[in-house]
């Protein structure tokens, strides 16, 4: 029996490595200075550092085509490196931890919304700097411990079933009016109450009761 060989299509593009020098940089295009001329290249899209002008990079030529595969050195001096991403990036890790550390700063800006979702956040910093127009927090429980606390502002409006305050020594500071609409009022004193005013009323609807052992007026 005859067998049939068929051949594979033959193509007369050959890849080839070469070296080259960024010449310029502008949207997706890269233009090149190789030993074949000044030709323009794409940046491969595994090459996920975002290359410079001046750069010394690793090309593969495809016929035509060239793609800037990987820089590898920036004689310019500059070691800054940006990891640049045409579409949606997501860094995955199954198994293990992910750390970013600086010894300096770091910035995460986002246009539109910052999201973070852990099962447990921790935030440990010698100093905490919160600036934003309006600020929302929803919580079941919240316990705050601190030695000092400061609070400025022009109206504070609380709204609660229960409130219950417990303290030494209580100072309040009241420039004008203080005004109470309370159902019923009982205060328990234990050693003395003074009260001290340029005019005092009391007023009741119906009775007005004093008891005491003695009962000084005038």
């Amino acid at each position: 029996m005859k067998a049939n060989i068929y051949g594979f299509p033959s193509t007369n593009d050959e890849c080839s490595m070469i070296n080259a020098t960024i010449k310029s940089t502008g949207g997706s295009s890269i233009v090149l200075d190789t030993r074949d001329g000044i030709v323009t290249a794409e940046r491969a899209f595994s090459c996920i550092v975002e290359p410079e002008t001046g750069d010394q990079v690793l090309v593969n030529k495809s016929g035509n085509q060239y793609h800037v595969l990987s820089i590898l050195s920036r004689p310019t001096g500059s070691k800054n490196t940006c990891l640049s991403f045409e579409g949606d990036m997501t860094i995955r890790v199954p198994h293990g931890d992910a750390g970013i550390i600086s010894n300096n700063n770091i910035d995460l800006i986002a246009s539109k919304t910052l999201r973070t979702a852990a099962g447990n956040t921790q935030f440990l910093s010698k100093k905490m700097t919160i600036a934003t127009k309006t600020l929302m927090a929803k919580a079941d429980d919240v316990e705050a411990h601190s030695t000092q606390i400061k609070l400025f502002s022009k109206s504070i409006d609380t709204i609660a079933s229960r409130i219950s305050q417990r303290t030494d020594v209580l100072m309040r500071w009241v420039e004008n009016v203080e005004t109470l609409n309370i159902g019923n009022m009982i205060q328990n004193i234990r050693n003395t109450k003074i009260c001290h005013a340029k005019q005092t009323i009391m007023t009741a609807k119906q009775d007005m009761r004093i008891d005491a052992e003695r009962i000084h007026m005038g």
